[in-house]
């Protein structure tokens, strides 16, 4: 069969074919190599970004882990330098939860020693007896040269100044 190519295509090379099924049998299985390309970069893409968001679900885990580790640092650095404190208080709800004190009571009583400027019962900020622990607000930028504490910045910049710290009774 004769073919014509057009003089803007001269310079471009031209497929020849017996017949037109022979034509469209190869154009119709390119379109099909195609079209399974396109199919396997596609699910290529897709794990991919499935993968990606996998990685970045994980870091930000990671992030997260890693700042309560160091909330939980700073916690027990706080703890340490407040444990005469922390003991008291320890001690002293104990005795009053051993001897019979109903906990409405010893709620009751903190308020009323905190009204009266009692240092320990400032510090306590919740008591959950069912629970059997409290929640101590603990300043970590106190003044006082007997508390000072040496706190590496990376806690200090992440954290408020004054920090609830839950102890167990």
């Amino acid at each position: 069969m004769p073919s014509f190519v057009l003089s803007q295509f001269d310079s471009e090379p031209a497929l020849e074919y017996e017949d037109f099924d022979e034509c469209v049998d190869e154009f119709f299985s390119q379109a099909e190599k195609q079209r399974n390309k396109e199919k396997v970069e596609a699910k290529g893409n897709s794990i991919f970004n499935k993968v990606t968001r996998i990685q970045e679900d994980q870091q930000k885990r990671i992030d997260g882990l890693k700042k309560e580790q160091d909330m939980s640092e700073f916690k027990a650095q706080l703890l340490q330098k407040y444990s005469f404190e922390a003991q008291a208080i320890i001690d002293i709800l104990s005795v009053m939860l051993n001897s019979g004190i109903s906990w409405r009571d010893i709620k009751r009583m903190i308020k009323e020693e905190r009204k009266s400027g009692n240092p320990l019962a400032n510090l306590i900020h919740t008591v959950d007896l069912e629970k059997q622990n409290a929640a101590l607000l603990l300043d970590a930028v106190d003044e006082d040269e007997d508390h000072i504490l040496q706190v590496e910045d990376r806690y200090i910049d992440n954290f408020d100044p004054v920090v609830k710290v839950d102890i167990d009774l």
